[in-house]
């Protein structure tokens, strides 16, 4: 499987769409969750924060993908931002 962040578009068999913006946030763009607030889409560089959102789009019957979630794990550690673990 490519990096999750390397591909432009929505994750495939999702109802999700993440990427790293240029602000250095992992967003979720267009997020079905956040529709209707005041925030557009959900951005973060918080691991937790990120798999608690995955948790609410599945809480709302929204498709994700069973092995998004250790993906992002992996995938986290290796963000421009993180240095063993924490920020820069």
């Amino acid at each position: 499987m490519s990096g999750l962040f390397d591909r432009p578009g929505p994750i495939p068999d999702s109802d999700l769409w993440l990427f790293v913006s240029r602000d250095e946030v992992v967003v979720c763009c267009l997020c079905k969750i956040t529709r209707g607030t005041r925030v557009r889409d959900l951005a973060t560089r918080d691991l937790d924060e990120m798999l608690a959102h995955l948790d609410e789009h599945r809480d709302a019957g929204h498709r994700v993908p069973n092995w998004l979630a250790e993906h992002l794990r992996t995938e986290w550690r290796n963000l421009p931002w993180i240095t063993n673990g924490a920020l820069k």
